[in-house]
Parts: C-alpha cells; sequence; structure tokens
C-alpha cells in the first residue's frame, strides 16, 4: 500500500493525451468567441464531430505542455481548456455575469518548523487549469469562458533560491490562461467585474464522506456564493474520461505495473519497507533519453 506513485500518477491520470497526437479542445455549442480566445482558429481545425452536449474540435496545437522532465510523457495543456469548456456546459443554468472561484491548495510546513511539505495540488484545480504552483485562485467568467490565474506575488529573494521569476504574460502562455494576476490583485478585480454570483467549490465527496472546502479570500467576502451547482458539474465531467485521459491513464498504469514487477523481482526477506519504495520511484522517474 506504501508503493504508490503519489503525485506523479495522480498528476498524470488528471490530464492526458501523448505529445504526438493532435489536441482536442472540447467547446460548448456555439462558444465560437471561447475558440478563438484559446487559439482554436479555422486554419488549424481538422475536424468536428459530437461528443455528448459538446462539438469536438480536432487541432495540432501543442505549444504548451505538461511534462514531468525526462522521458515521461509530454501532455498539451489544451487538456485544461477543454476540461473547463466541458464543465461550463455541464453547469444547470448559470446566472449570466457571474463567476467560477477555485482556490488552489496551500504550501503546508511541518508544524512550527520552516521545512515545507511536499507540495500537492488541489484535484479538482489541477484539472481545470493544470497548475502546480501552491497559493494560487482562479476565476472563470461566464458566460464567456475567460479564465484567470492568481499568482502569489514572489519577493526578489525568490530569486537567489529558485532562479528567475516568470512575467505573468509568460505563465499565461504556459497555462494556456487569459490573463494571469497576482492573488493581491483580487480584491480589485472582483470590484470590476461585481459578479451576481460566485459558483465555490464545495459538496460531499461520496468516496471519503469528507467535504470540499470553499475558496476563501478578502475579496470574495459579501459576494453571493454558490456552492452546489460546480460542485455538481465537476463531479459529473469528472465522471467521463476523454480520449486524451483515457490514453494518460493507461501510460501511468503501465509505468506503474512495471515498476511493481520490479519491486517484486528486487524483494528480498528482511528488506525494509522504504528499500523497496526507492525502486519504485527509481522505475516511475527514469533519466533523460540519450
Amino acid at each position: 500500500a506504501g508503493l504508490e506513485m503519489r503525485s506523479f500518477v495522480i498528476s498524470l491520470a488528471s490530464l492526458s493525451t501523448v505529445s504526438s497526437f493532435r489536441g482536442i479542445s472540447l467547446l460548448p455549442f456555439g462558444s465560437q468567441q471561447y475558440a478563438a480566445r484559446h487559439r482554436l482558429d479555422s486554419s488549424r481545425r481538422r475536424s468536428v464531430a459530437r461528443f455528448g452536449s459538446l462539438r469536438t474540435f480536432i487541432t495540432e496545437t501543442q505549444s504548451a505542455t505538461f511534462w514531468q522532465g525526462g522521458s515521461t510523457l509530454k501532455i498539451s495543456r489544451e487538456l485544461h481548456v477543454e476540461n473547463r469548456a466541458n464543465v461550463l456546459s455541464r453547469m444547470k443554468d448559470p446566472v449570466d455575469n457571474s463567476m467560477i472561484f477555485m482556490a488552489g491548495g496551500t504550501q503546508q510546513h511541518r508544524a512550527d518548523t520552516d521545512h515545507e511539505i511536499l507540495f500537492r495540488q488541489e484535484s479538482n484545480f489541477l484539472y481545470l487549469f493544470g497548475v502546480n504552483l501552491p497559493d494560487c485562485y482562479a476565476a472563470i467568467s461566464i458566460p464567456s469562458g475567460k479564465t484567470t490565474l492568481f499568482v502569489p506575488r514572489l519577493p526578489e529573494s525568490y530569486k537567489v533560491w529558485m532562479g528567475e521569476i516568470p512575467p505573468n504574460s509568460q505563465l499565461a502562455s504556459q497555462y494556456l490562461v487569459d490573463e494571469v494576476k497576482y492573488v493581491d490583485e483580487i480584491n480589485g478585480f472582483m470590484q470590476t467585474h461585481n459578479p451576481t454570483v460566485l459558483y465555490l467549490y464545495g459538496g460531499m465527496n461520496t468516496d471519503s464522506g469528507s467535504f470540499g472546502q470553499p475558496a476563501r479570500h478578502p475579496g470574495v467576502e459579501g459576494l453571493r456564493a454558490d456552492t452546489g451547482l460546480l460542485h455538481a458539474a465537476l463531479y459529473e465531467a469528472r465522471a467521463v474520461k476523454s480520449p486524451r485521459e483515457i490514453d494518460i491513464m493507461r501510460y501511468a498504469n503501465k509505468v506503474s505495473s512495471e515498476a511493481h514487477v520490479e519491486v517484486m523481482r528486487a524483494a528480498r526477506p528482511g528488506m525494509m519497507e522504504y528499500e523497496l519504495e526507492a525502486i519504485f520511484h527509481h522505475h516511475v522517474r527514469p533519466p533523460p533519453p540519450t
């Protein structure tokens, strides 16, 4: 039970498709504005097909990818554009001039120390935005689908330990969102847009019995909120896997199965579980191709 792929498999299973495949974008009917915003111009569309209540456009866009390095799978981030459109199409009669507002996972520390616990993104946030950074928020305008990512404003000292801080324009291109702002700009953003309703993630996870925590920020206090509609749409969307997701789940299962075989081959009486875990992680994180 201790030998799981942790964030590697979960991240990949939440994303999907191999880099050599053509991208698939799922758009609500009539959402040409949404298609144009996310670079799905007619010259790059290869075919149109029905997929439930969505139109499926086949494209060849691979400009932004989710990649764990080395020889691991490269996944087009257009998957997240598809996921957002999919969820929007499943929201039952949302109010005009409303907005989805979500919070990502937060960076935790061990007890009272400055030791950072390995970060794991909130699953629904990763599904919609593909962002693996801590302490982020995001907003999706309804009905336009315009997406805004909010990231922490990092201090200059960050560069000393972690390297250059990418500009927001670079992050917008990397994550295929319309704009990137700082978390400290949420107040002004909400005052400017003044959404009629904020759709927040809440409700119970029927597998665990635990409840999702709606996004909290001083900038959204006092605004009318709904925690039911988004929850239902997200769970409905994630229950049905797209061809991209099926491909990536097959890849993740193949790598995981091979790793378990390697662990069984190496297992000897008296070995500790951490030793077997090290073999597992070594297999699922292959070196760069030569």
